[in-house]
């Protein structure tokens, strides 16, 4: 077996072990994902045909007072929660961190 060949082959094993785990992403996140930004920018109810509205949508769903204050509150929320959470989670880390609380029978703590 020659330096190319088994360099191939082992290329080909990497691949194998990536692929189900990428075919897996493209199929539930990739493309769901691209799809949603495609029809962003189309009129379609679901089974009908689809057309090209270009930027309309977005202009109906900025005078939307629904939007706004579903923003406005996802904003407020995401303000209020996340600093708490992370200052919580530091917090509970330096508790659990301080050499006191270690058990002893650990040799390398």
């Amino acid at each position: 077996m020659t330096k190319k060949q088994r360099e191939l082959r082992n290329n080909l094993v990497a691949y194998s072990f990536i692929a189900p785990n990428f075919i897996g992403f493209a199929v539930f996140t990739l493309g769901p994902i691209v799809f949603a930004f495609v029809l962003a920018f189309l009129k379609w109810n679901g089974s009908g045909e689809m057309s090209f509205v270009a930027l309309d949508n977005f202009k109906k769903l900025f005078s939307d007072n629904a939007f706004k204050a579903a923003l406005a509150n996802t904003i407020i929320y995401s303000l209020g929660t996340v600093p708490l959470t992370m200052v919580c989670a530091l917090f509970l880390a330096i508790i659990l961190n301080k050499k006191s609380l270690r058990p002893q029978f650990f040799p390398y703590s």
